[in-house]
Parts: C-alpha cells; structure tokens; sequence
C-alpha cells in the first residue's frame, strides 16, 4: 500500500513539473505519451490535480486540456471561510482546520492538528458513524447532515457538509465544513412555538365563532318563529291592523284591514294610509299622532267612516309608534275594531232616557240615585 502511494506521489510530481515547463497546456494523450505512463492513469492524476487546484482544465469537443495552476496553500484557502473547516486524510488524521473551527471549540491548533480526528475533544461532537461516513467521503461520495454540539451548557446547532478533496500529494482526503444554525435553530423554534400558539389561538376562535353562529342561528330561528306568530295573531285577531312609516306609507296590513278597504294587499302596501281617509279623519289622525311622544307612546281615536250615512260604521284604533335603536320613531302600528254596535246602543240608550224624561207622568229619580246619560262622541 505504501509502495503504491509513493509510486503515485512520484507520478504526480512529474506530471507537475511536466505542465510547468509547458504552461500552454497539453491534452491528456500527450502527456501520457510524453510521460511513457498509462493514458488512464495520466487522465486520473490530471483531474486530482485539477480537482486540488494544481491543474487549470479547458476543454475543447472531446479534448481536455490542462495547464499549470498557480494556488494557494490549504491552509490558506480554508481560513478564507468564516464556517469551521476540517481537512482530514484517509488515515482520520488531522491535516489541518481553519481559525473559524479553532474558535467555535475553544481549541488551539496543536489540540487537533496532527491527531487522530477519532481521539480529539471533537470526537464527542461526530460520534455515531462518523468513521463509516469518512470512509465513503474519502472514497468520493458527498454528505450532509445535522450535528449538535453542548459547550459551558449553550446549544450549537450545525449544518455538517463532508466533501471528498485532494491535497497537494494527490492524497484524497475529506473537508468536513460547519455551517452553524444555531440561531437560525433558534428563530425556527420560536417560529414553531408562535405557529403553535397561533393554531391554538385560532382553533379556539374558531370554536367561539362555532358557537356564536349556532347562536345566530337560534336567534335568527327565533325571530322568525316571533315575525311568524306576530303575523298569524295579526291575521287571526277581530281586528283591523295597519303599520306605516312617518310619512304615511302603509308597510302591512292584515287581511281584515283589506276586506274593509275592498282592496288587495298588493294594491295598499306602498300606499299613503291617508289617501283612504276623509279630510276630517285625517285632521284627526294626525292631531293624535302630532301628541305621541316617548312619554306617551300610544293615543287612542275613533273615526266614523262614511260619516252623515245612516249605514255609517265607527272604528276605534289604537295608534303605537315603534323606535329605533336611535331613539327615532321608525314606524307607527295602529289597531283598530269595529264599535258600531256599541255606538248605535248608546245612542239608543240615550234617546230611550230623553223620552222617558220628558214624559208628563215622570219622577226624577233622588239625585244620589240619577245616572248621567250617555254623551258619546268622536275622539
């Protein structure tokens, strides 16, 4: 084994001096031959040398060409880098390791330098299968993973990369390269730990908007189950019923109202309620709702419809103003029922007593015993 890597040193040395005298470069075929060696084992040494930096490549079709390279040392190139660099040989030692590495441990150079990687204070840091790894990245192969690594009880977090390099000798070795997470760890927790909270937080949003939904909908179910009774009580009561707006416009009327009006509910809705008033009716109306007020939210008024007719009908209605939330009267329910039964019997009544007052054979009745007529008249 140790015949064969000096034999390869020796091959290697010579293609570098041979590019040196002929710094226009040469392809891989005339090197070969002008070397008497193996065009295989020419076109191998060619790309270590490439590969380490010894070597410029330029290629033309098929052909490459290669010249000699001027570079810089290693351990030059390494500490050009601010992540941790390790450069360690096929053997697992130690080649060299740059400033950035040196600090992030807490090592000095003589610690690492020239150890077995496997028995340094780094070895902690790399344990698992980190000797199987090596071999694999030694043999060409690149690898990646993830490394924790706990100094004077503080967390690193690294981002380890191992990439098969050649060093000047034509030695394939490994640069193991740290890149540190840690703080980037760090705001990905925080992150998590916010996203949690806000899932949390948003789940439990999402329960209480379930909930004032299910609310909404029983109270939506609610007060159409209320506007559904209101109306069936409206159709189904003896009595006339009528809501406008402040200026008049009629909003609903039931079907009593409509049989008494002749007409359809069609042919009201949007109408003036006063339109179906007499002038005297109207002066009326509107004298008693001028008097509403939130202290006195209802008035009361009788009208007499078709008014010197003797078929004429009385009507009672109670007229309510609703408001708003506002304080402002949104619109005016009234109500109203037929009392003209009620009125033409008090008036029979009261012309029955006149004629029995004035009848020759009558006695007054003692004053504590009189009953005053009835005086009925429109409000």
């Amino acid at each position: 084994m140790h015949c064969v890597y000096m034999g390869s040193r020796d091959e290697i040395e010579r293609i570098k001096e041979f590019l040196k005298n002929h710094p226009r470069g040469m392809s891989i075929g005339g090197i070969a031959t002008a070397l008497s060696i193996n065009r295989a084992t020419a076109a191998r040494y060619l790309d270590m040398l490439w590969f380490s930096g010894y070597a410029e490549m330029r290629q033309f079709g098929q052909a490459k060409v290669f010249s000699p390279a001027r570079r810089l040392p290693m351990g030059s190139v390494i500490n050009l880098f601010a992540s941790p660099i390790l450069i360690i040989d096929q053997d697992f030692f130690i080649r060299d390791a740059n400033d950035a590495l040196l600090k992030t441990f807490e090592l000095m150079r003589g610690d690492v330098v020239g150890h077995n990687m496997l028995y340094t204070n780094l070895a902690a840091s790399f344990s698992g299968t980190f000797e199987e790894t090596m071999r694999l990245v030694i043999e060409g192969r690149r690898h990646s993973a993830e490394k924790t690594y706990e100094r004077n009880g503080k967390k690193f977090t690294f981002s380890v990369r191992m990439e098969p390099v050649v060093d000047e000798d034509g030695q394939t070795c490994a640069a193991v390269i740290l890149e540190n997470n840690t703080e980037l760890r760090h705001y990905q927790q925080q992150l998590e730990a916010m996203v949690e909270q806000r899932t949390a937080e948003l789940k439990e949003t999402n329960i209480l908007l379930k909930k004032e939904i299910a609310q909404h909908l029983r109270t939506k179910e609610a007060i159409l189950i209320s506007r559904q009774m209101y109306r069936a009580l409206v159709e189904d009561m003896p009595a006339y019923a009528c809501n406008y707006e402040p200026d008049g416009t009629i909003t609903f009327v039931n079907e009593n109202f409509c049989e008494a009006a002749g007409k359809e509910r069609d042919e009201l809705v949007g109408e003036p309620v006063y339109s179906l008033l007499s002038e005297k009716n109207q002066e009326l109306v509107k004298k008693k709702i001028a008097a509403i007020s939130p202290a006195l939210p209802a008035v009361t008024a009788t009208l007499a419809v078709e008014e010197g007719n003797p078929e004429a009908r009385y009507e009672q209605w109670t007229i309510r103003a609703l408001y708003d939330s506002k304080g402002k009267i949104a619109r005016y329910q009234s109500i109203g029922i037929d009392i003209t039964d009620r009125i033409r019997s008090e008036a029979r009544r009261a012309k029955e007593e006149k004629t029995r007052c004035n009848h020759p054979g009558f006695a007054p009745a003692p004053a504590g015993d009189r009953k005053k007529p009835p005086d009925h008249y429109l409000e």
